[in-house]
């Protein structure tokens, strides 16, 4: 792929693809599968969710199809998380020594399952977008068990600004994201439930972000490695059999759970020891 010249943060090639993808803009003369998935930001936070209710609401309810493609290639997948992990920290930290204040506030509209899982982790289990500035009401709408987030970071958390990262490449121009890497632990206040017209009831959080989890339980890598190997073709078969068959509960029980991120674990282990990740 011919890519344009792009020097925000060195970044290279592969990281500004990875960025992309994850974007979900287009990326013309792109000739490799993998990076020419269409919304892949579904699958991918979707392999680092745990248990089978996530699986469940976002196919069988909503629809989503999300691909094996990302399991197959496992390797290419850790890589690209892997990147965009990097791209936020050299983010945050030129943004800070540019002197610009932290984004805020910033929200969330969100599921239910999504901030429950949120809660069970202390944080974020997966690379997060949030919008700055206030919760809308489009992003609720539509949402099962609705729930709107008002979020802020503390400094040293890692973020993207896509606006501000891809300048005229960022292709949902009519939005202010800010993606927030996993890994990210959080305190949350109490529940306010707020009557929304045209949606109901929706529950209102406060959430602040404070820091990186570096305290974890480490498996070797290598260990790790093998299970995925193991996994690869059964799990990614297993995950396409669900999007293709999403009435059939069977096929939903069936799938394999340990197919999804050791990944993310693997993730954790490059955040502590990867020379290219300083975020303090």
């Amino acid at each position: 792929m011919d890519m344009p010249q792009f020097d925000r943060y060195n970044c290279t090639d592969r990281e500004f693809r990875s960025v992309k993808l994850y974007e979900g803009g287009k990326m013309p003369g792109e000739t490799d599968e993998f990076y020419r998935q269409k919304s892949a930001y579904k699958t991918l936070n979707l392999l680092m969710m745990a248990g089978r209710e996530g699986e469940y609401v976002r196919v069988c309810v909503e629809g989503q199809k999300p691909t094996g493609l990302f399991i197959r290639r496992w390797e290419d997948t850790l890589e690209a998380l892997t990147d965009i992990f990097a791209v936020q920290c050299r983010c945050a930290l030129s943004q800070k020594a540019a002197g610009k204040p932290l984004p805020h506030p910033l929200s969330r509209g969100d599921r239910g399952i999504n901030f429950r899982l949120m809660e069970a982790a202390g944080g974020t289990f997966a690379f997060t977008s949030t919008t700055e500035g206030e919760v809308l009401d489009d992003f609720v709408r539509g949402k099962q068990d609705p729930h709107a987030l008002h979020m802020s970071i503390a400094d040293g958390v890692p973020y993207l600004d896509f606006q501000e990262f891809l300048g005229e490449d960022y292709y949902y121009t009519d939005q202010r994201e800010i993606l927030l890497p996993p890994m990210v632990k959080m305190a949350c206040g109490p529940c306010r439930v707020v009557e929304h017209e045209g949606i109901g009831p929706v529950r209102h959080y406060d959430i602040r972000f404070t820091h990186v989890d570096t305290d974890f339980e480490r498996r070797d890598e290598a260990e790790l490695t093998a299970v995925l190997n193991d996994l690869r073709d059964a799990a990614a078969e297993g995950l396409d059999d669900l999007t293709a068959n999403k009435e059939n509960a069977a096929v939903l029980h069936n799938v394999m759970q340990n197919r999804r991120g050791d990944q993310i674990l693997i993730l954790r282990h490059r955040a502590n020891d990867h020379s290219r990740f300083h975020w303090m």
